[in-house]
């Protein structure tokens, strides 16, 4: 693994600290009574460092505690607040439930397609790989 420069390391802070106050604030919004559904990712922070990490042609496969991860993969905490409340401009045109993330252009794949996806990843190999003959 190569060693994170300063602006890297300051970067995965602020993305750590941005997934937080997220997750707080929607927390809020529950108690509030102007939110629907709230599953925490706190302790789940670290992701980010995940993120950063990977190549910009690889897939994630988002789970609902992946705030961090999707944070640095590239999703703002508009997107983010965009999808918790299931609002159409969203990667899921606002049919998934909240922390299901998803955004074709970032390859994040919805939670809901975990079960799925490697049958769903299969039938894209061989698709590709018929249009080749």
């Amino acid at each position: 693994m190569p060693v994170l420069s300063k602006d890297d390391k300051l970067r995965l802070l602020r993305i750590i600290l941005e997934s937080r106050h997220a997750d707080l604030r929607e927390q809020n919004l529950i108690r509030q009574g102007k939110g629907h559904f709230h599953v925490s990712g706190m302790g789940h922070e670290a992701l980010a460092a995940v993120s950063i990490q990977m190549e910009p042609d690889d897939y994630i496969v988002s789970y609902y505690r992946d705030r961090g991860l999707v944070l640095g993969r590239g999703m703002t905490t508009r997107q983010l607040g965009l999808e918790y409340f299931a609002k159409r401009n969203t990667g899921s045109g606002g049919r998934q439930m909240p922390s299901h993330y998803s955004d074709a252009d970032l390859h994040i794949w919805s939670f809901f397609l975990r079960a799925a996806s490697p049958g769903v990843l299969s039938w894209m190999e061989r698709k590709v790989s018929l249009s080749r003959q």
